[in-house]
């Protein structure tokens, strides 16, 4: 009772002593002396009664006794709040219990009374029916009580009256009354029987009524305990709610690396109890939660809910646990209106939109967020809504769908006092509702304690020592510790329990000779383990087997989860202004800083600049560096894609969602993304560079590109833990497509061991910068307007030119060497060769095991040959002519042909396809041929889609297709992959395994070292 309580009390008791007779006032005086030092101790009941004196002698000056009541109470509904006025109006009745006047005296004898009270509780503006139930109880008229649905009774003999509660106890000799006040949550009861009674070891005496608080307890010789919470639950849910009962059976849990994180557990627990997981820094009371709610499995045994394992594939096992971690599972972009809504839309499927609104409205009522509803949540660090409105919000996001069980993870970690007394109290409201709830608490204030139904304590590596009653835990500790005060729980005055006393005794030290505190306890951790399981055989309650509650609500479809989903993370994204900021500007900046710096100017005869397409010397560096970029822009968009939701994909994994419809939202975003981040990166470059019919070619490539690199930054966000780590990674994908790509090191000039003279290498083949590369490449030498006139004609002046210079020479000269070598070695060698050189130029070999007779042969079918491509050469040097004079004919003569080739073929591009850098055309080694000049006019060999870098063709059978449309595809087909990857969590998968081996062989070394 706090100052203004206590002030108002006096003033009416101090009116009530004037308007009895003087014979009685002194009784009202005695009852004020009792009540103090009962209630506050001598000094201040010392000082109070010269307060009260005061009071009645300034009362009795004014006989008007409405007009003073009317003053006392408007001063009460100033300062008081509805609680505090029902406890005046109890004392206030209760010292007319004691002074013996009788409730229908006051009503029907004594007007001045029955004025006095009716003023009191119309000026304090008190329900009628409360008021009239609490007089009837307090004068012990329970059968006349309006309401006698707000009355309980606890005994050994249900007395079967009509409405009224009824709980069985068989060692209560007599009836306990309970009287719940609904409107203020009070709690009063009396006792009528033989026993002798205490309330928190304070003897309980016949026809007074008593308030049952927080953590209060009445107790008696051979009878259980009767806790404030047992008798609240009574009232607030019917026994056909009590469906759920959790067992947990032996448990045991162990890290990776076998050390045990939790020692052997066991205990059960109901529907509507609130239970609080205490323990020192360390202890395991979050690894402890994640095992209780099922994300650890232990490695000993069971959990049983309603007898059935909490490993078992039941859906609606999982969808009626809820869980609140301790960090936040908040969307920071998102308001306090919409992360409620989002999570209320992906549970409760089966509800209408208008409910949806209606039932988050009231959700942010209940937890006083309304007003703030419309506010971003912020991040911890920059806070938008305060630190328990932060935690209220998580609760609110998880309780909107109504968990049976509900485990919350340090709710009060760096809140304040107040704050964290509301967020308890919503808790606790939630366990008087029916949910059975577990707290990981570190630290409770003594009302938060007394909150508990039960707590579970844990002491240093990962042993239970108590299971039980709050208040009970005092008695214990005390009792094992052997403490002088053993019987005291809490402060006399002023009901104060202290918590930390529990820590203190288990944790106190022995002592030396010197009477100094060692590193060592009086009672270990095993010891006080012990205790608890030899506690635990005498409480162990019988399995309780039922059905697991039918869900109340139902997920959406799986479209619906997508639609959702996309819908979040659009939003989520448009509230962050650093990832629009970065997502809008990076591509476009990006784009034209590459094409601006890789744009060259020719020099005029006049000495003036001029570009030129054809004397751009950088447009294969800018083709390559636009490929990287996209690959760059892709990573680093999509590579927080997944890892910023993993605390709310942990919270919502208990949801039975679909992880497909969560993966493709993401993916459709980035899709969408990278089609705008990628038109703007190829568009500066076509721009500037004044590339012809080239947008769409180069922006499908850039595009597939991006997209590929936003798939694999979302394997590596939902792979990996940390973002730190996710940034470490990307050079390391990226790296491998600069060195790889055929661009900065020719395939041919890698190590041997990985390179290859004739085709791209394997390890090319799975660079998308490859496929890239040589698509735009071939595109723009192809299929430019000037050079796509002269594309048969330079593949056969190509073929034959080589065939005639280089391959026949080659084989004419290797013919001459075997004839006049006698190392049958070296002849072997020859022959090989001879045969290859037949191959490239397509002549038969008819005597395959005939050596002289493929010798005689060769040299016919080589001159044969030779005269074929010479006469071929002159054909085609013939029909370039036609061409020219063609195109010449068309676009106005030789000046017109000369600007054509110069706005539409690149030299540098001509001269990389044609590989005219090389020294060497046509090389031999060992006893192989490869052809180096002219690889966009060779066709490709092989009929599985491999071939040497910048074919014109690729073959597929008996198939062929242009490459860059086979590149394309190519790279669409990693796409395929990279999505599969992604959307069954192939390399999650294969993570957290190479996780299990790592630990598990590195814990092999060292017991083997050891």
């Amino acid at each position: 009772m706090n100052e203004s309580m206590l002030n108002a009390l006096l003033q009416f008791l101090a009116i009530i002593q004037n308007l009895k007779r003087d014979e009685k006032q002194l009784l009202t005086r005695k009852y004020i002396e009792n009540y103090l030092k009962k209630s506050f101790g001598k000094k201040v009941a010392n000082e109070k009664i010269e307060v009260y004196i005061k009071y009645a002698a300034l009362f009795k000056e004014n006989s008007d006794f409405r007009n003073q009541l009317t003053y006392v109470c408007r001063s009460i509904n100033q300062e008081c709040n509805l609680r505090e006025k029902y406890q005046i109006l109890i004392n206030l009745l209760d010292f007319i219990l004691y002074s013996e006047i009788s409730f229908h005296n006051i009503f029907s004898i004594e007007k001045p009374f029955k004025v006095f009270v009716n003023t009191i509780a119309l000026e304090l503006k008190i329900n009628k029916t409360e008021f009239l139930n609490l007089i009837r109880y307090i004068f012990g008229e329970i059968y006349k009580i309006p309401q006698k649905k707000q009355l309980l009774i606890v005994g050994n003999q249900d007395p079967s009256i009509e409405e009224v509660k009824f709980l069985q106890n068989d060692h209560l000799n007599g009836y306990l009354i309970f009287l719940h006040l609904s409107g203020s949550n009070l709690l009063l009861f009396r006792y009528r029987g033989s026993l002798t009674l205490e309330i928190n070891k304070q003897v309980i005496f016949s026809r007074r009524v008593y308030t049952l608080k927080n953590g209060s307890f009445i107790s008696g010789k051979n009878l259980k305990p009767i806790y404030y919470g047992d008798i609240l639950r009574a009232y607030s849910y019917d026994e056909a709610i009590h469906d759920i009962h959790y067992q947990a059976h032996e448990i045991e849990y162990k890290f990776p690396n076998e050390v045990t994180a939790i020692q052997q557990l066991s205990f059960d627990a109901r529907s509507g109890e609130l239970i609080g997981i205490m323990g020192g820094s360390g202890a395991g009371k979050s690894t402890l939660i994640n095992v209780l709610c099922g994300n650890y499995k232990p490695c000993n045994g069971r959990i049983e809910i309603n007898g059935l394992p909490l490993d078992s594939e039941n859906e609606n096992l999982k969808s009626i646990i809820g869980i609140v971690p301790q960090e936040d599972s908040l969307i920071e972009e998102l308001t306090v209106y919409q992360n409620i809504l989002f999570s209320s839309k992906l549970t409760l499927g089966n509800l209408t939109d208008d409910e949806i609104h209606k039932r988050v409205e009231s959700t942010l009522l209940e937890f006083d967020l309304y007003s703030i509803k419309e506010l971003k949540v912020g991040s911890p660090l920059k806070k938008l809504i305060s630190g328990g409105q932060r935690k209220r919000l998580n609760i609110a996001m998880e309780v909107i769908r109504k968990p049976e069980i509900l485990f919350v993870d340090e709710p009060t970690s760096g809140l304040s006092s107040l704050d964290s007394d509301n967020v308890m109290n919503l808790l606790k409201e939630l366990s008087l509702q029916g949910t059975l709830l577990f707290i990981n608490i570190h630290q409770p204030s003594s009302e938060i304690f007394k909150l508990f139904d039960s707590i579970l304590i844990l002491d240093k590596g990962g042993y239970p020592i108590f299971f039980g009653n709050p208040i009970e835990s005092i008695l214990y500790f005390k009792n094992k510790g052997d403490r002088v005060d053993k019987k005291e729980i809490a402060c006399d005055y002023c009901g104060h329990i202290n918590p930390d006393l529990i820590f203190e005794i288990v944790d106190e030290k022995q002592v030396n000779q010197y009477g100094e505190n060692t590193n060592e306890r009086k009672i270990s951790p095993t010891q006080w383990h012990q205790f608890y399981l030899d506690d635990l055989k005498s409480k162990r309650n019988t399995q309780r087997n039922g059905p697991i509650p039918e869900r109340k609500f139902q997920k959406p479809s799986s479209f619906k989860q997508l639609k959702l989903f996309f819908h979040r993370t659009v939003l989520t994204k448009l509230g962050d202004w650093e990832f629009i900021i970065l997502s809008a500007s990076i591509a476009p900046i990006i784009g034209f800083l590459v094409a601006f710096f890789t744009k060259q100017f020719a020099t005029t005869k006049s000495g003036t600049y001029e570009y030129i397409l054809f004397e751009n010397s950088n447009v294969p560096a800018y083709f390559f560096m636009a490929i990287i970029s996209a690959l760059f822009i892709g990573l680093i968009v999509s590579a927080e894609g997944i890892i910023r939701d993993n605390r709310m994909l942990k919270r919502e994994a208990f949801f039975n969602l679909s992880m497909f419809s969560y993966y493709n939202s993401k993916v459709i975003f980035f899709f969408i993304l990278s089609a705008f981040q990628s038109f703007f990166l190829a568009i500066f470059g076509v721009l500037l560079f004044k590339i012809p019919d080239f947008t769409l070619s180069f922006w499908l490539i850039l595009f597939s590109l991006s997209f590929l690199a936003n798939l694999m930054g979302l394997i590596v966000s939902a792979s990996l833990k940390s973002v730190p780590a996710i940034y470490v990674i990307v050079p390391f994908l990226l790296i491998p497509q600069i060195l790889f790509s055929g661009v900065v090191v020719k395939f041919d000039q890698l190590n041997y061991k990985v390179g290859d003279q004739d085709k791209v290498p394997i390890i090319g083949e799975v660079m998308a910068s490859r496929w890239a590369f040589e698509a735009l490449t071939v595109r723009q030498f192809n299929d430019n307007e000037y050079q796509k006139n002269f594309t048969d004609v330079n593949t056969q002046e190509s073929v034959n030119r080589i065939q005639l210079f280089y391959i026949i020479p080659m084989v004419t000269e290797a013919i001459e060497d075997y004839n006049v070598k006698t190392d049958e070695t070296l002849r072997r060698k020859d022959i090989k060769l001879i045969k290859n050189g037949l191959a490239i130029l397509e002549i038969s070999n008819q005597a395959p095991n005939q050596d002289d007779k493929l010798i005689v042969m060769a040299k016919a079918n080589l001159e044969k040959k030779r005269k074929q491509a010479s006469a071929a050469l002159d054909k085609i040097r013939f029909r370039k002519d036609l061409i020219l004079e063609n195109l010449s004919l068309t676009y106005g003569g030789e000046e017109g042909v000369t600007a054509l080739k110069q706005k539409s073929v690149n030299k540098a591009v001509s001269d990389l396809v044609q590989n005219r850098s090389v020294t060497d055309q046509v090389i031999q080694v060992e006893s192989e041929i490869y052809i180096k000049s002219d690889p966009i006019f060779r066709l490709a060999q092989s009929r599985i889609g491999r071939s040497h870098f910048f074919a014109s063709f690729k073959r597929i059978g008996n198939y062929t297709i242009e490459t860059y449309w086979f590149n394309l595809i190519s790279i669409w087909f990693m796409i395929i992959i990279l999505y599969i990857i992604l959307v069954f969590e192939l390399f999650t998968k294969f993570t957290k395994r190479y996780q299990r081996f790592y630990q598990q062989y590195f814990k092999n070394r060292i017991t083997f070292n050891s």
